[in-house]
């Protein structure tokens, strides 16, 4: 009796070890199998539209241009519709950080309500790039579209930026009325 429980403890034992060795090939080549398809779905251009670029004012470009943090988030922004997926992984990261970094050192300038508002935007969309690029299955029609919402985000805040520097609605019916009057004066001279 004892020699027949100690093969069936045997060959117990061996039906176990043989399945989990199977299933441990199975596991392996599952992943190595999963590992080539992130590999390709990384080396993929992204290819999404480029949005429509604003142009900032003089005033504007002048005083952003000496917003260090401002540049270097342009410079990171600037061809990230022409990246692939590995290079949008490499530096989401740092777009993250540096609209951060804009956001936490705004200038006297810019310290307003609507740009502060764009800037909050700018960085939840580069927060949640980072986090869709980090997953280990990657959404590529996600991450195309919170890429194309973060370009569109950047040009908003553009956008915020030009208007600091456009005169309020008063100023802008004052400066109507001063070039309407004087051509008002020279048409009833004429006369």
């Amino acid at each position: 009796m004892l020699k027949v429980l100690k093969n069936f403890l045997f060959f117990s034992l061996t039906l176990i070890f043989m399945f989990s060795c199977d299933n441990t090939d199975k596991v392996a080549e599952e992943e190595k199998t999963f590992q080539l398809q992130r590999a390709k779905i990384l080396q993929k251009k992204i290819n999404i539209s480029p949005t429509k670029e604003v142009t900032l004012l003089k005033e504007a470009n002048d005083s952003a241009s000496n917003w260090a943090e401002y540049m270097n988030f342009q410079n990171e922004i600037r061809n990230i519709q022409n990246f692939t997926y590995q290079e949008l992984a490499s530096s989401s990261n740092n777009i993250r950080e540096t609209s951060l970094a804009m956001k936490d050192s705004v200038p006297p300038v810019f310290n307003v309500n609507p740009v502060k508002v764009r800037l909050n935007v700018l960085y939840t969309k580069s927060s949640m790039l980072n986090q869709l690029i980090q997953r280990q299955v990657i959404d590529t029609t996600r991450i195309k579209t919170t890429t194309a919402d973060l370009q569109d985000a950047f040009q908003n805040l553009k956008i915020q930026l030009n208007e600091v520097f456009l005169g309020t609605l008063e100023e802008f019916e004052k400066e109507i009325e001063k070039s309407i009057k004087p051509q008002d004066s020279t048409a009833t001279n004429k006369v």
